[in-house]
């Protein structure tokens, strides 16, 4: 079978766009649903358009598979998404089979995460421009985050494709690979930003990544 990588990335466009609603509406599983899938679709797409394609029928596992190993480990093009898939998926699966819900701190990490991956394949690695109350907001959460992980560095900052305001902040030296410290570290910023957004209507958010060794 042919694939356009044209198709799966407006694939990918109208996941993002219908998980953003989703949480907007409160449907939390739902959203984590499409946020996979517009990872996995954007994934798709990078691949197809690189000329790398399956033997036969396309698949989660082949994806995530071969994006690693084209865009993680040889070009190193996109070393901050290492682990993003797989983690996502992790998360759609308890929305989609488990008894379990998606509360909204959930919902919103997952789609941030779907956000940073679409971003990047979107707009390339565009950088933003910050205002100088920006700026000082991102010093006082990195102040405050490295109180209890002082280990963290800057990395990138960032917008996403779903609001050209909205700040991702990339942060090394969290271990991508303790998954109970990036949730810890992850619920304890969440307050802060969320103090950050009401007083001063600035979106912002710290994204703890894997880096390449």
């Amino acid at each position: 079978m042919k694939y356009n990588y044209h198709v799966f990335l407006k694939k990918a466009e109208e996941s993002l766009n219908t998980a953003k609603f989703c949480f907007e509406k409160q449907y939390y599983n739902s959203c984590v649903n499409r946020a996979y899938y517009a990872m996995f679709q954007s994934a798709a797409a990078a691949l197809f358009k690189a000329g790398i394609r399956p033997k036969s029928k396309i698949g989660h596992d082949w994806v995530q598979a071969e994006f690693s190993k084209a865009y993680i480990q040889r070009s190193k093009r996109f070393p901050h998404l290492k682990g993003f898939l797989n983690m996502v998926q992790e998360a759609r699966d308890i929305a989609d089979y488990s008894n379990e819900d998606i509360n909204k701190k959930e919902s919103r990490t997952q789609f941030g995460q779907s956000d940073c991956v679409c971003r990047r394949y979107f707009k390339g690695d565009s950088k933003m421009t910050l205002n100088h109350v920006q700026e000082r907001l991102i010093n006082e959460l990195m102040d405050y985050a490295r109180k209890k992980y002082p280990e963290i560095r800057l990395g990138e900052i960032t917008d996403s494709p779903s609001s050209s305001n909205h700040v991702w902040v990339i942060i090394k030296g969290i271990d991508w690979n303790d998954d109970d410290r990036v949730m810890d570290f992850i619920e304890y910023v969440a307050g802060k930003q969320e103090d950050i957004l009401v007083e001063y209507g600035y979106p912002i958010s710290l994204m703890p990544v894997s880096m390449p060794q």
